[in-house]
């Protein structure tokens, strides 16, 4: 595998770099512009759905994800040829993975001592090798002895740092008496790691390829552009999965995912109806976008109300989970396909629902979508990419830390 350490350079020029998305419905990758003091810029993106499956196998959905990123690949390539005449070596990429292509946990540390202690990298790297012993333990505990050679971490990152009990961003070389450690972990499957990154290679050049959660990418995103917002709900509705996080303190502490997402309910429609997912898929949409006529709108809710159920109770089940008998968060911050935005943010917010919940007050909930990222980032074509911004904009905040 590429190494991360070194990644980034010489942070005064301009540079582009490559990101790619790989969700559970789709797969998307940019040829990104950014430099330190701008707004990153995505000069030209390609999204790839990933062949909808009646039912859902594994190893299939898997090759079919591989094939919609080799497409992605192909495109990019054919338009930079198009627009340079020459491929260039690539000094840096970053590729996100959605659920379900990463497992992630949020470790806390807790170190008191009687005496002040200097705070030093060789103490933070200690815990932090310990949190992924433990993270590494706990997954082979829940998915099988073999687990953790066929796996490999993507991320152990440091989330947040107190020093007796003050947050800062700054520990090294100070005494305190106590410091507690938020370390966020993630690991993949190695051979999904190495299947992306030897097609990356059939068609680019790379110096540097680094791999993040979703998860992570997205809860840095959305602390920066709701800098005001210290407590919230953090969910990706994606076209198998959904996962939901719950941010306290500007920290991410726990994330759970259910299998529902999108195409669950294109898949249940298109099985009550006895027709092809993507005539369901077309009867959702507009459905969702208020051009179905009245009696026939009615209809289609009707026959849709139990796989909002089904949604509904997994996220409740997630919620109970997530609270631990406390009080959770009202604001919802969410992404979701935009076609099924509008649907999935009126289910959340629905009366019915909000009975049953233990939060604060009633849901505030803010679907996070390319206009959302107006102020962060720049699109270059009409295709603005809510993910691929999302990713752009962690992109320049790991350049900027890290130059």
């Amino acid at each position: 595998m590429f190494n991360f350490f070194g990644f980034f350079g010489d942070k005064n020029k301009k540079e582009t770099a490559l990101i790619f998305d790989i969700g559970s419905g789709s797969v998307a990758g940019a040829l990104l512009e950014f430099s330190p003091q701008k707004n990153p810029k995505i000069l030209y993106s390609r999204r790839e759905d990933i062949k909808f499956q009646k039912n859902l196998q594994g190893a299939r959905f898997k090759k079919e994800m591989y094939k919609s990123l080799g497409l992605v690949l192909e495109d990019l390539r054919k338009n930079i040829l198009a627009n340079s005449g020459h491929l260039r070596v690539f000094r840096r990429a970053l590729c996100s993975l959605a659920s379900p292509w990463f497992i992630s946990e949020t470790d806390f540390i807790k170190i008191e001592k009687e005496k002040p202690f200097l705070v030093t990298e060789e103490f933070l790297s200690k815990n932090i090798l310990e949190a992924e012993k433990r993270f590494e333990d706990s997954s082979l505990a829940k998915y099988g002895s073999d687990r953790k050679q066929e796996s490999e971490i993507i991320e152990k990152k440091i989330v947040d740092i107190r020093l007796n009990g003050y947050k800062t961003d700054e520990p090294l070389g100070k005494e305190s008496q106590s410091v507690e450690l938020s370390v966020f972990l993630s690991m993949s499957q190695k051979s999904v790691l190495d299947d992306i990154e030897d097609l990356v290679l059939e068609f680019f050049h790379l110096e540097n390829l680094a791999y993040h959660s979703f998860g992570l990418v997205s809860f840095s995103a959305a602390r920066d552009m709701y800098d005001r917002v210290s407590n919230f709900l953090l969910l990706d509705i994606t076209g198998e999965v959904t996962d939901v996080s719950l941010i306290r303190e500007k920290n991410i502490v726990k994330t759970i995912s259910f299998p529902q997402g999108k195409n669950s309910v294109i898949r249940g429609l298109a099985k009550d109806l006895k027709i092809e997912s993507g005539e369901a898929h077309s009867k959702l949409r507009l459905l969702f976008s208020s051009s179905l006529k009245k009696p026939n709108e009615e209809a289609l809710r009707k026959k849709i109300e139990k796989h909002r159920s089904l949604w509904l109770q997994e996220f409740q089940k997630s919620l109970d989970f997530l609270s631990d008998g406390l009080s959770l968060p009202s604001t919802i911050f969410f992404t979701a396909d935009d076609d099924f935005s509008s649907w999935y943010g009126e289910v959340i917010k629905s009366e019915k629902y909000a009975e049953h919940t233990m939060t604060e007050g009633s849901f505030i909930v803010s679907f996070i979508n390319s206009s959302s990222l107006g102020s962060f980032v720049e699109f270059e074509s009409n295709k603005k990419d809510t993910f691929l911004g999302i990713i752009s904009l962690f992109f320049k905040k790991v350049f900027e830390l890290n130059g």
